[in-house]
C-alpha cells in the first residue's frame, strides 16, 4: 500500500525509468543489481501502458536466478513467486497484466 500509483496491487518485480544515456537492457541489469540479482536477461518485448495513471513504454525481460532478493520495504510491502496461472488471478497493475501475457506466450 506504499505506492502512490496502484496502491495495494501486485506489480512487476523490478522496474525503473530509462535515462537518456541508457538502454532498456542496461536499465534492467542495474535494477536487478539493486535487489541483489545478477543473471542473464531474455528480452520478451515492449508494450505501451496508458490509463489515467500512466502513459509509458515498457520493456519486459525475463531471467532465472537463485540469488537472494533484497526488497526495498519503502517501495514494496511483500514479494512472492507465483505460477503463471496464479498470477493471472491477482489484483494486478496494468504492467503486471501485460507482463503475464508476454510470459504466457514465451516458449
Amino acid at each position: 500500500m506504499r505506492k502512490k500509483r496502484y496502491p495495494g496491487k501486485w506489480s512487476t518485480s523490478v522496474a525503473s525509468h530509462v535515462l537518456a544515456e541508457e538502454t532498456y537492457e542496461t536499465t534492467a541489469v542495474n535494477c536487478l543489481k539493486s535487489v541483489g540479482i545478477k543473471a542473464p536477461l531474455i528480452f520478451l518485448g515492449t508494450f505501451h501502458i496508458e490509463d489515467d495513471v500512466e502513459n509509458e513504454m515498457v520493456a519486459f525481460f525475463l531471467c532465472e536466478s537463485n540469488d537472494e532478493i533484497t526488497l526495498d520495504l519503502n517501495e514494496a510491502v511483500d514479494g512472492k513467486f507465483f505460477s503463471i496461472e496464479d498470477a493471472k488471478q491477482l489484483d494486478a497493475t496494468p504492467h503486471l497484466k501485460k507482463a503475464i501475457e508476454l510470459i504466457s506466450s514465451y516458449p
